[in-house]
């Protein structure tokens, strides 16, 4: 699991996606704490029988984008972490893993906002609809 940053491939769809994902989000969970009012599993990953990239999108859903601050020094100290510098308005962008094998994406996002739609389309369009998966 992973790419290269700067590279771009589709695998075939794999249950461990979801397994690796399961796990990320205890980590996260003993990270965040309660300050986590909501982890999903988002993107193309998350969706059975798509071939997809191999990068796990994770939404982090925060009462306040300003509580990220509070638990900031935990992901400082573990380097396969980083924080992208210049975010988009309204999310801060965890990633995980190292330039040669980026694995996951965490977005951190306001609840209040929810999920930030462009990331929720795509799965929740799919999620439970076999007639859907179907056509991919």
């Amino acid at each position: 699991m992973g790419l290269r940053v700067g590279e771009v491939k589709l695998e075939r769809w794999s249950p461990k996606w979801r397994d690796d994902f399961e796990l990320e989000k205890q980590r996260l969970l003993n990270i965040f704490g309660s300050l986590a009012l909501d982890i999903r599993h988002i993107g193309s990953t998350s969706i059975d029988q798509l071939d997809a990239k191999p990068i796990i999108d994770i939404a982090v859903g925060l009462k306040n984008l300003s509580d990220f601050e509070k638990v900031r020094q935990a992901f400082d100290q573990l380097p396969q972490y980083s924080v992208k510098t210049d975010n988009e308005p309204g999310e801060i962008l965890l990633r995980k893993g190292t330039e040669y094998n980026r694995t996951h994406f965490i977005h951190i996002q306001m609840t209040e906002k929810h999920i930030h739609p462009t990331n929720l389309v795509l799965s929740s369009e799919f999620w439970g609809n076999s007639s859907l998966q179907g056509r991919t």
